[in-house]
């Protein structure tokens, strides 16, 4: 039996959405700036993940990793392309990282997710680098420095709320980046067992790129202050 949805069951706050083969959603004009399209699986053979039919992109099942990613940047630059009306929202794009220089590490355990955020990060400008679990997120900065560290909660080996406590233990004051919880619970206690950790920072998943845009220049605002309090007691010692 198939289940029937409305568009706005499925459309809002989202940057990009799935639905399973079973699923009907009242949803046929063709996808415009404010009107993303939706990837939809479906038992059909033949790659067609970045094939737009009717407000929608196919994806055949079984899932291949490649189409869906593909589908999934289809959906992401469709709804950067320009609005035919007047808009107070802001442009984002490339150059926001150029405002906003960071050094940029992702640490989630789910392939998709990392994907997805590190394609909200490339439409900014960012080239992040990406840790699997905490652990290994702890392991990257004894390569090199990191501004900023979107860590997941939920990880195996170690989380994210021990592996940001095992960074604010081990790194010097001036190294200490910005950390931005990514999660999926936006519950009081899940904010203050983030902020106990040392978290400076928390965003809700699924990531939106408004929300994402405005921790990255919250994190920037945080690194210049910080850098900026670091040279004066340099220069006052």
């Amino acid at each position: 039996m198939q289940r029937v949805v409305s568009p706005a069951d499925v459309t809002g706050g989202f940057d990009v959405i799935l639905v399973a083969h079973d699923v009907v959603v009242g949803h046929s004009k063709p996808p415009t700036a404010g009107s993303r399209p939706i990837v939809r699986l479906i038992r059909q053979p033949g790659d067609r993940g970045t094939n737009l039919v009717n407000g929608f992109l196919d994806v055949s099942m079984p899932v291949k990793p490649r189409a869906l990613f593909a589908a999934i940047r289809k959906v992401l630059d469709l709804s950067q392309q320009p609005s035919a009306t007047p808009t107070a929202a802001r442009v984002l794009g490339a150059d926001f990282s150029t405002k906003h220089p960071l050094r940029v590490l992702l640490v989630e355990d789910n392939p998709v997710n990392a994907r997805v955020a590190r394609l909200l990060l490339e439409r900014l400008g960012y080239a992040a680098d990406w840790a699997v679990d905490g652990r290994k997120g702890v392991d990257a900065f004894t390569r090199q420095n990191y501004d900023l560290v979107l860590m997941d909660l939920q990880m195996p080996e170690m989380d994210g709320l021990e592996a940001t406590r095992t960074l604010l233990r081990i790194l010097s004051p001036g190294s200490i980046p910005y950390v931005m919880a990514l999660t999926a619970n936006a519950r009081k206690e899940d904010r203050d067992a983030c902020a106990a950790a040392g978290m400076h920072d928390f965003i809700s998943k699924p990531v939106q790129l408004e929300k994402l845009a405005a921790g990255l220049e919250r994190a920037h605002r945080w690194i210049v202050a910080r850098n900026t309090a670091i040279e004066a007691a340099r220069t006052d010692g």
